[in-house]
């Protein structure tokens, strides 16, 4: 039988030992006091017993209060780094999709910051619109200087599509864009129209389309891009403006307008014809050449181009003359001179010649030109 101690061994009860027969068995060990030396005559005798003290249960110790902190856990070691060969680099633990997303962001916000610098001093010689314009034949566009376009075309334009160009913080009044899009969604029309910095974001990386969610999505792009073209300058808006703006099928830009139309360079124009002109931009596509020049007011066949161009030629010099004539309405975007003050003689941008496209479009087309554009 064995008993349990405090320290967890099992140890054998001691027991009284038998009586043996000294023929048959040794004599137990003598008990002796403890502190009894012990003879070395005993050794035959065997082993002496363990003292009765060594069995007796271990008295628990008090707890310790507060309790000793445990030991820190060791941190495992990291898995070994494998070596790469130089030049390269460790795959990324982060998804896919994370990293193509932040490389995303990161390149439409440098797009943002250089692609205005890069319009700021150079003109692309086409536009998406200019791209995706279905009308047969070749573009047909040509670039010119601010300081070569009439100031009668300049007063016009601002008169019909934007008056408050140079007057506004901003390409467009926040508070107009809302009531804009509220009526766009109630009636699906757009009355008032965009802006100059509008439209010529929309004119330089925006698609065609009159599907409503292609209308929509145009709408809301170029309300976001019109805030960072808008740093170019009035004036320079104006200029892109004018040299990207549609005024018949895949015909673009004042100069080639007024050679086409009027047989004349941009810088040489009347009232009347730059009211004309002001009068196609919202119906560029439709507009054709009547015979013997000037505009066509009854291609489209349905009297819009008629309307439009007859409302411009109505209205627009009541609208000048209350802005202070062309003078006060150049003014607004800071211009004071005419086009009579810039010699077109020897200027590359100055459009006093006839495009080599737009020849090639009349001689196309058949084209003849009556006494009262020049012959």
């Amino acid at each position: 039988m064995n008993k349990r101690l405090g320290d967890g061994r099992n140890r054998p009860i001691p027991r009284p030992q038998p009586r043996y027969s000294a023929a048959t068995s040794r004599r137990p060990w003598p008990a002796l006091p403890r502190d009894t030396p012990r003879p070395d005559n005993l050794a035959p005798y065997g082993p002496p017993p363990q003292s009765s003290w060594k069995y007796q249960r271990a008295k628990p110790q008090a707890p310790v209060w507060p309790p000793p902190p445990l030991p820190p856990t060791p941190t495992p070691p990291l898995p070994p780094t494998p070596e790469l060969p130089d030049g390269t680099t460790p795959p990324s633990r982060k998804p896919a999709w994370r990293r193509w997303t932040k490389w995303m962001v990161i390149g439409f916000v440098v797009w943002l910051v250089v692609t205005p610098v890069i319009y700021r001093v150079w003109t692309p010689p086409r536009t998406m619109f200019m791209l995706t314009d279905s009308a047969p034949g070749d573009t047909v566009f040509q670039e010119v200087s601010l300081d070569h376009i009439s100031r009668h075309y300049i007063a016009s334009v601002l008169a019909h599509e934007d008056a408050e160009l140079g007057t506004r913080m901003g390409p467009f009044h926040m508070s107009d864009f809302i009531d804009r899009t509220e009526t766009y969604l109630e009636s699906g029309e757009d009355l008032s129209g965009s802006t100059i910095p509008q439209q010529l974001v929309k004119n330089m990386f925006l698609i065609r389309g009159e599907w409503v969610g292609t209308r929509v999505f145009r709408k809301g792009v170029e309300a976001v891009l019109s805030w960072p073209f808008n740093l170019m300058g009035d004036q320079r808006q104006l200029e892109l403006y004018l040299n990207y703006a549609q005024f018949g099928p895949n015909l673009y830009g004042v100069c080639s307008a007024s050679w086409y139309y009027f047989n004349r360079p941009p810088w040489d124009s009347n009232p009347w014809d730059a009211a004309t002109i002001a009068g196609l931009l919202p119906l560029g596509e439709d507009a054709r050449r009547a015979p013997g020049g000037g505009v066509d007011v009854e291609s489209d066949g349905t009297w819009l181009v008629a309307s439009t161009v007859a409302n411009a030629r109505n209205k627009l010099p009541q609208r000048i003359s209350q802005m202070g004539g062309w003078e006060g309405a150049v003014a607004t975007v800071g211009i004071t001179d005419s086009a009579g003050d810039h010699p077109p003689l020897g200027e590359p941008k100055s459009c006093s010649v006839m495009p080599q496209v737009v020849a090639d479009r009349l001689a196309a087309e058949g084209a003849w030109w009556s006494s009262e554009y020049g012959g």
